[in-house]
Formats: structure tokens, sequence, C-alpha cells
């Protein structure tokens, strides 16, 4: 019977082989080396891929902050005097005051609009959204201000009017179907970070500054003959005529 010399070392070199690569998988002990799972050999590969892992999660994490409105609360967008007034309470004054102009800043529209030249005199060398900004601070300071003022002169809201602002907050969520999405209407339409907690506390300032004011009005005492003497010398300033030719 023939030998196959050829396929008899060919058997030996396989053989060879495979305890070379038993060889190679043993530690210097004689031990198994221990199998690592999809290990590269790359050394940049293996810090650049954790480093990577860590930027994306903390980008979630921060967006997710964002999304609840974390940084808006942590931010004073308005100081006046001790008072800090917030982010989200500075979002509900400014929205509500482009609302009464029917601006609208997600739009591309409201954005082009708000980008341009504000046409009321006096401020003509502004943009409308910084008059609007400069609007909005200015509501905010005497606000806080006539609240302030109303505390350091004894003027509170009875239960009356404090409970009409509980019975208006409790209507919004009515209508929005739920706490849920009257949270997401108020994250979308006035600033994210706003809940329920802090509207009824901005508006309960409103409502205490809006009393003080009209307290305050209402102890003013001036004569007529006054009134008519100053009516008298700015005549022109009141008698005024709207005059249309067709």
């Amino acid at each position: 019977m023939e030998t196959n010399p050829t396929g008899k070392w060919k058997m030996e070199q396989q053989k060879l082989d495979r305890q070379k690569r038993l060889a190679q998988m043993k530690a210097k002990d004689g031990t198994k080396k221990p199998v690592v799972v999809g290990r590269t050999q790359n050394p940049v590969a293996r810090v650049a891929f954790p480093v990577a892992v860590v930027v994306v999660i903390v980008a979630i994490v921060l967006w997710s902050l964002w999304q609840l409105g974390v940084p808006q609360l942590a931010m004073t967008a308005v100081k006046v005097g001790a008072v800090e007034v917030k982010g989200p309470e500075y979002g509900f004054y400014y929205r509500s005051l482009l609302q009464q102009y029917y601006l609208d800043p997600t739009t591309a529209d409201g954005k082009a609009s708000l980008a341009e030249k504000c046409t009321i005199e006096g401020f003509t060398d502004l943009t409308w959204k910084q008059y609007m900004q400069k609007q909005t601070v200015d509501q905010i300071r005497d606000i806080v201000i006539e609240a302030e003022n109303a505390k350091k002169d004894g003027i509170t809201l009875t239960a009356a009017e404090i409970q009409a602002i509980d019975d208006s907050i409790s209507s919004f969520v009515e209508q929005q179907k739920g706490e849920t999405a009257a949270l997401d209407f108020l994250s979308k339409n006035y600033a994210k970070g706003l809940d329920l907690v802090m509207l009824k506390s901005l508006l309960e300032r409103q409502q205490l500054a809006a009393k003080y004011a009209s307290q305050k009005l209402e102890s003013f005492e001036v004569p007529d003959a006054e009134i008519t003497a100053y009516y008298e010398k700015n005549r022109n300033d009141y008698d005024l005529v709207s005059y249309r030719s067709f």
C-alpha cells in the first residue's frame, strides 16, 4: 500500500499549528488566558469608544434637563431689588405680550417680524424683538415694585381673590383635559419649566400689584378746580379729533 507523503506532511503541519495556538492561549504559569470578547487591538479605539459613550450620555442628560426647563428655573431673568424673577415667569409675560401683537416667535413669519425695525416713535433704533423684551422687563419691574409696596402697606389678597385664581387654574387644566396636557401647553406656548405652582404664584403677584395700584389711585384727591385749570392749560392734548375724508 502506497503512502502519501504530501498528505502526511500536511497533517503534521496542522498538528504543529494547533499546538502553537494552544501554547499562545496559556499564561506563563501554564493556566489558560482569559478570553476577552470583542477586544480591539487598537489602543486609540479602546480610549475613544468609552469617551464617545460618555459624551452621548451627557448630551442626552443636558437635552432632557433643557426640555424640563431646569436651566430656566435656575436662571434669573430680571432682578428688581432683592426679588429675582426666573426664566419661566419672564417667558410668561414675554409670550403674553407677543400674543397681544399677534406675533408667534415659533413661526418663520413671527421670527421675521420680530427681526424688523420697530416703528414706534422713540424706539426706532430697536428691533421689534428688542422692543418686546424691553416692554416685558418694564412690566415685570412695575408688577414687582407694586406687589412689594403692597406687602409693606399691609395689603393682601382676600380668600375669595385667591380662590378665584385657583378656580381659573383648575378651569384651565380642565380645558386641557388634564394636568399633563396643561403643563405641555404652558411649555409650548409660554416657557419651559413653567408649572402650575409657579403660574399660581405669578398670578397672585400680578393680582396683588393691580390691587395696590387701584387703591393708590383711589387715595389721590385732586380738587375739581385744579383739574379744570390743568385742562385749560393743556386743552390741545385732550381735545383731539379724528378726521376722515371720502
